[in-house]
C-alpha cells in the first residue's frame, strides 16, 4: 500500500469516528437555566414565577432530576411557594425540565409554616402554638399580641372558630430562603359564612421564622384582610 491509500485510509476511519461520536457530542450541549418561585405544580409540568415577574412553563419527564441542596428527592417534594432552579433544555417549543434545585435553606421553614396552616385549618390548637416562637409578635387586623401566651389566651381561640366554617384557597406564595432567617408571604382567597354572614374576601400573611435550638419556628406573623373586589 502506497502512502497515498494509507493516509486516505487513515482520513476514512477519523471521519467516520466522528460520525460515531457526534450525537453524544450534541447531546452534551449546555442546558439552560431559570431561577424563580413554583408557582404551579401538577403531574407533567412546572410553572415557576421567574424573578424577574413573568411564569414560566417546564414539562417534567420521567428523566427529569429532583434535588434539595445536594440531596435526591421527588417529585411530590415540589411545593408551591419554594424557591427553585430549573435546568432545563428547549426541544420542540417546549422547555423540558431536566433538574429541578430546591432551595436548601428554607426547606425546614416551609414545612413549619405548613404544619401551622394545617393546624389552624384542623382546629389543632396545640399543633398551632408549637410552631410558634414564646416570644412571637403577632399583628391582626390592627391589633398586636406580643407572645405566644398573649395569643394563645385571646386570638388564637376566634381564628380556629373563623377557620372551622371557612374555606381557604391560596392564591400566591413566596419565599424568601436563608440559613437562620426565612420570609414566606401568601396571599390567599376565603369564602364561606360566619356567624351567619356571608364571607368573600382576599387575606394576606407574612411569616418570619428563625432558625433557633429547638429548630424553625415562627417569630413574627402580620395578617390582614379585606373585600374581594
Amino acid at each position: 500500500m502506497n502512502l497515498q491509500s494509507n493516509l486516505r485510509g487513515r482520513l476514512l476511519v477519523a471521519g467516520f469516528s466522528l460520525l460515531l461520536t457526534w450525537p453524544a457530542v450534541a447531546a452534551d450541549a449546555p442546558t439552560k437555566r431559570t431561577m424563580g418561585t413554583i408557582n404551579a405544580v401538577q403531574a407533567s409540568h412546572l410553572d415557576v414565577q421567574t424573578t424577574a415577574g413573568p411564569i414560566t412553563s417546564f414539562l417534567l419527564t420521567a428523566t427529569t432530576e429532583y434535588r434539595r441542596g445536594d440531596a435526591a428527592v421527588k417529585a411530590a417534594d415540589l411545593k408551591v411557594g419554594e424557591r427553585a432552579v430549573v435546568r432545563y433544555e428547549s426541544r420542540d417549543g417546549s422547555n423540558v425540565a431536566v433538574e429541578v434545585k430546591l432551595s436548601a435553606g428554607g426547606t425546614d421553614a416551609v414545612a413549619v409554616a405548613d404544619r401551622f396552616a394545617s393546624a389552624l385549618q384542623s382546629d389543632d390548637r396545640e399543633g398551632a402554638l408549637a410552631c410558634l416562637a414564646p416570644d412571637v409578635v403577632i399583628f391582626e387586623h390592627g391589633s398586636v399580641e406580643s407572645s405566644r401566651d398573649e395569643y394563645a389566651k385571646h386570638h388564637l381561640d376566634g381564628d380556629l372558630e373563623y377557620l372551622r366554617a371557612i374555606k381557604i384557597r391560596v392564591v400566591d406564595r413566596r419565599v424568601l430562603p436563608g440559613a437562620d432567617r426565612a420570609v414566606i408571604m401568601t396571599r390567599s382567597e376565603s369564602t364561606g359564612e360566619f356567624r351567619g354572614k356571608p364571607v368573600s374576601s382576599i387575606g394576606t400573611e407574612t411569616l418570619v421564622l428563625e432558625r433557633r435550638s429547638a429548630g424553625w419556628l415562627i417569630v413574627h406573623v402580620h395578617w390582614s384582610s379585606g373585600k374581594r373586589s
